[in-house]
């Protein structure tokens, strides 16, 4: 063998050598920086995915299976867009399409669903892998969770929401007085804009009106650490004055050192108005006092002097009822001592008439006895009234009631009526309700209300005039109404008060033409209170005059 290729197989079997112990080296180190790789892969704050075009896993961290709520093995071979909320998924559809058609780096929010059912928001980067062959054979996502971060979010915008949005002018300012913040009211309030306001110091809302000494306790107070209060008067950008109830409060820092103060001011303007307006009012009141303490003492001795009085008054009303009561006796007592005798004139005046025990003999005579018997009435009639209201008035007035048909009642009493109306001209007309159901009343007393309301009504109503009498239910209580019109003179308000009074009688032509004692309508409305109704009179000068008569459901 030629030494020369010896030689030279022998120094390529030394660079073999060395080569192959480089290599060896190299795997070595190769092996340590994959190990390390892995570790590092694995315990990454973020999940790392490689996965196919259609979204299938291919390779996955520990931390990406562990949020996601997987073990690694379950989660490669599948399909990422399994864990993505169904909200989300034509958005990660869009977000894989772009990364894998594109070639170019996307991000992108999404909220992913764990395998137990919980959901995390991540911020998700992808990344496509190509090569000669196949521009896209892979692609890498890196996601991180930030769910946190988005509550955190969220609460800060409603927390500067709520800031910008009080009804109070609120500004912060650091530890040297600088203002580093203002909302939307500070600057509505005070006329400065917020790039005005910011960075300047709260002086610009000092006024001439507050003393000094006010702003240095104001600072003395609040670099201590403490809170302070107090009503100042501000001054607008434009210098219009303005009220406000200023509290400061002081921001810590972790270590407990005072970094920033926060200041509200509310407009109390229209409030510090009123009180001074109240002020003015108790100012106002105080004199008043005065004069109203001297008019009390005036009014005092004028209500002693009244007490006085009011116990003679009181005398006065007592010996009045008694003379009353007095009177109401004096009344039934003669009208019982007048009723005897005058029945007996009565009688023997009818028969006088009738010549029952004989014939008188002279004509004369026997007119004279119709008219002894016709004044004899109408005495007793009197009397009955007499003796029937000094009867209700003592309170001894009973009444017995019975279940009175409607129809029979009203044609018993026209059958009294109906020749008076006939001689004096008057035209009687009745409306009585159809099915009007009996009433519960004292049928005498009844008919005895209704016959002094019509045969009133037809002494009172000239010559071609008409008196109507209707009936109907009341509703709703369901009780009964009479109503008697006439068409009568009528009467005025005076002449209405003096008619229910007894033995009030109304001046006119008519009334001066019957006899009548002024006791038809109070008895009347007396005996329709016994029963429990009420009695109402309506009249005008030339108009006529209706009474309307109420009696209850259960009269």
């Amino acid at each position: 063998m030629n030494p020369e290729l010896v030689q030279e197989l022998r120094v390529h079997q030394v660079e073999l050598e060395l080569q192959n112990e480089e290599l060896q080296e190299s795997q070595v180190r190769l092996e340590h920086l994959y190990d390390e790789y892995s570790g590092l892969y694995d315990s990454a704050p973020a999940g790392y995915l490689t996965l196919a075009p259609d979204g299938l896993v291919r390779k996955a961290n520990q931390t990406a299976a562990a949020m996601l709520g997987v073990g690694r093995d379950s989660l490669l071979g599948t399909k990422l867009s399994r864990f993505v909320a169904p909200g989300d998924q034509d958005a990660f559809y869009k977000f894989r399409r772009a990364v894998c058609d594109k070639a170019q780096q996307q991000s992108h929010d999404f909220t992913f669903v764990r395998l137990d059912g919980a959901a995390l928001i991540v911020h998700a980067v992808g990344r496509a892998v190509g090569n000669a062959r196949r521009p896209v054979e892979v692609w890498n996502l890196v996601f991180t969770d930030i769910s946190e971060l988005v509550r955190t979010r969220g609460q800060l915008a409603l927390l500067s929401k709520a800031i910008n949005q009080n009804v109070d002018a609120i500004l912060i300012a650091d530890a040297a007085g600088t203002i580093t913040y203002v909302n939307q009211r500070f600057t509505e309030l005070t006329g400065y804009s917020w790039a005005e306001a910011v960075g300047s110091s709260p002086g610009i809302l000092k006024s001439s009106e507050t003393p000094r000494s006010v702003y240095e306790a104001m600072w003395r107070t609040i670099r201590a650490g403490g809170r302070w209060r107090a009503d100042l008067m501000d001054r607008r950008k434009d210098g219009s004055r303005f009220w406000a109830h200023v509290t400061i409060s002081p921001i810590r820092d972790d270590d407990g050192t005072v970094s920033h103060f926060v200041m509200t001011h509310e407009d109390i303007t229209e409030r510090k108005r009123l009180e001074g307006q109240v002020e003015e009012t108790k100012r106002q009141l105080l004199h008043y006092v005065g004069e109203v303490e001297r008019a009390r003492s005036r009014a005092t001795a004028q209500a002693d002097s009244l007490v006085t009085m009011a116990g003679e008054l009181s005398k006065q009303k007592e010996i009045a009822e008694q003379a009353n009561r007095a009177k109401s006796e004096m009344l039934a007592n003669v009208s019982h001592e007048l009723r005897t005798p005058l029945n007996a004139i009565i009688g023997f005046a009818d028969m006088m008439r009738h010549e029952i025990l004989g014939p008188i003999g002279v004509e004369k005579y026997r007119s004279y006895t119709t008219d002894i018997v016709a004044s004899g009435l109408h005495l007793l009639e009197i009397i009955n009234d007499i003796l029937d209201i000094s009867a209700i008035e003592a309170g001894k007035a009973t009444i017995e009631k019975e279940a009175v048909k409607i129809d029979s009642l009203v044609n018993s009493v026209l059958t009294l009526v109906r020749d008076c109306a006939r001689l004096g001209g008057v035209a009687l007309r009745v409306d009585l309700e159809t099915e009007l159901r009996p009433v519960m009343a004292d049928p005498r007393r009844l008919k005895q209300v209704l016959l002094n309301l019509l045969t009133n009504a037809v002494k009172f109503t000239p010559s071609g005039g008409s008196v109507t009498l209707k009936a109907f239910a009341s509703n709703p209580d369901g009780g009964l109404v009479f109503q008697i019109a006439d068409t009568g003179v009528g009467m005025d308000e005076a002449g209405l008060a003096k008619a229910m009074q007894p033995f009030g009688q109304v001046d006119g032509g008519l009334n001066r033409m019957h006899e009548g004692t002024g006791l038809g309508l109070p008895l009347t409305r007396a005996l329709i209170e016994l029963h429990g109704g009420s009695l109402a009179l309506e009249s005008a000068l030339g108009r006529g005059t209706t009474v309307s008569v109420y009696l209850p459901k259960m009269a």
